[in-house]
C-alpha cells in the first residue's frame, strides 16, 4: 500500500485508473441523494463549509474535467508516505515477516482497558 501511495506523488496515473475514478464518481453521486434527508443534509454541509453556489449541479462536470497531472499535483501536494503510520491489529507470532521489516513497532497491550467479566 505504501508503495503504491508513493508511486501516486511520483508519475501520473493511467488512464485506465483515471477513466475508472472518474466512472465511480460520476455515476455514483446521485446515491448520495436517495432521500429529501440526505438532499437538505448535503446542502447544509456545503453551505456550513462556504462551497460555492451551484457546485452540486457543477459536480459531475467538474469530476470530467479532472487530467492526470491534476491527480499528481493533489497527490504532492497531499500525500506523504514517509509519514504514514501502519496500524496493525494480530498475533504478531503468526505474521508472515515480522512487523520490524516496516520499521519501528510499538506495541500496545489492548487488553489492560477491557472490563473484567
Amino acid at each position: 500500500m505504501k508503495k503504491i501511495i508513493a508511486g501516486m506523488t511520483k508519475e501520473p496515473v493511467s488512464d485506465t485508473e483515471l477513466n475508472a475514478a472518474r466512472e465511480y464518481m460520476i455515476n455514483s453521486f446521485m446515491f448520495g441523494f436517495t432521500s429529501p434527508a440526505s438532499i437538505v443534509t448535503q446542502r447544509a454541509r456545503l453551505e456550513y463549509y462556504g462551497y460555492p453556489d451551484g457546485y452540486l449541479e457543477q459536480y459531475r462536470d467538474n469530476i470530467a474535467k479532472v487530467t492526470k497531472m491534476d491527480i499528481l499535483k493533489a497527490a504532492r501536494t497531499y500525500l506523504h508516505p514517509d509519514a504514514f503510520k501502519l496500524v496493525v491489529i494480530g498475533d504478531a507470532a503468526k505474521f508472515e515477516l515480522p512487523l520490524s521489516t516496516q520499521g519501528s513497532v510499538r506495541e500496545l497491550d489492548l487488553k489492560l482497558n477491557m472490563p473484567k467479566p
